[in-house]
Parts: structure tokens; sequence; C-alpha cells
């Protein structure tokens, strides 16, 4: 594997200037929520700097890049070609920067949908992606806060906020995301 220093200065040269800027700050939230929730650190750094690293790639390069690379593409990616930038990640991490760690590669391949049985580092990964200080939105402050308070309520929230951006875009909801809610929120009661 890539030593992290070489895969940074990698992901500096290739990605545009605010995904970067992004990505960094996904590293950052990653690593102080790992402390946290006694997540591995250093998993959780990887898999941060490289949940984005399809994103050298244009939205609409996706669907063929995967196909190049015969990773599978559903309808519903078809549908929403930016959820394949995750499985492309996956193949990056692999094969560019050697990464062989597969609770790393599975932080990579669910930051975008979720899925059921998520582990606590996928899960970070999910949140740092949609709390990084770069991010501003509606809600972004109080996802910041659950995040630093309870795993599964923040996870919860951030699906509750992912669905109410789908939808109001008009958007198909992925079923991994329904069914991740819906598995949180019965393990609840």
């Amino acid at each position: 594997m890539m030593m992290l220093a070489d895969i940074i200065a990698d992901l500096e040269k290739k990605l545009k200037r605010d995904r970067f800027v992004h990505t960094r700050g996904v590293a950052e939230v990653s690593v102080r929520l790992a402390k946290l929730y006694g997540v591995d650190e250093q998993e959780a750094e990887l898999a941060a700097w490289l949940h984005d690293c399809a994103r050298v790639y244009p939205t609409s390069a996706l669907i063929e890049e995967c196909v190049r690379r015969d990773i599978p593409v559903a309808e519903i990616d078809r549908q929403s070609p930016i959820l394949l930038h995750a499985p492309l990640g996956v193949y990056l991490a692999k094969h560019v920067y050697g990464v062989e760690n597969n609770a790393v590669l599975d932080a990579i391949a669910y930051h975008t949908v979720g899925r059921e049985q998520m582990t606590t580092l996928e899960r970070i990964v999910y949140l740092a992606d949609m709390i990084e200080p770069s991010r501003d939105y509606d809600g972004v402050e109080l996802l910041r806060k659950l995040a630093e308070e309870d795993l599964s309520r923040a996870m919860v929230a951030a699906f509750d906020q992912s669905i109410a951006h789908v939808i109001h875009g008009r958007g198909l909801l992925h079923p991994n995301t329904i069914l991740a809610r819906n598995e949180l929120l019965m393990n609840e009661r």
C-alpha cells in the first residue's frame, strides 16, 4: 500500500481544489470521531482520504469507468450515476493505492447510501462526509452535535437529511438507505 502522505499528495494533484478541501475535512472529522468511539484512527483517516478518490472522474463518465472495470452497475446507479463514485472508489483504493483492508474498503463503499449493519467505521465516514467543516446546509449543526453525542441517533438524523434532500430533488431513494434507517429505528425500540 502507498504511504498515506503519498496518497494525500496524489489526491491533491488529481482532485479539484474544493473536493480536496472537503476530503481533508472528512479526514479530520473521521479521526476525531474515531477517537471518540474507539475506532482505529488510521483506518478512519485512510478511508476518509480515499472516500471520494473516484471523484477525479466527471459524473458523466462514472458508468463508463465502472463498466470498463467490470464493476456492476444497477438500474438505480444508471439513474443516479453519482452513486457509482463509491464502488469505483473501492476499485481505485485497491488497484491504484494498494489498500487491502476490507474495513477501509467497506467504509468507502458505503459512504454514500449506507447499508444495514454498518460498522462503526462505516458510520463515522458516512457522517464525516456530511458534517465536515466546509459543509453548510440547514441541519448540519444539529448533525455535528449529534455525531459527538450518539452515533446511532446521528445516523438516523443523517439518513433523514439525506432522504429529504433526495426527495426534494425528485431523485430516487436507494433501498440501502431505507433499510439502514429502518434497522436503526427498529433497534431503538
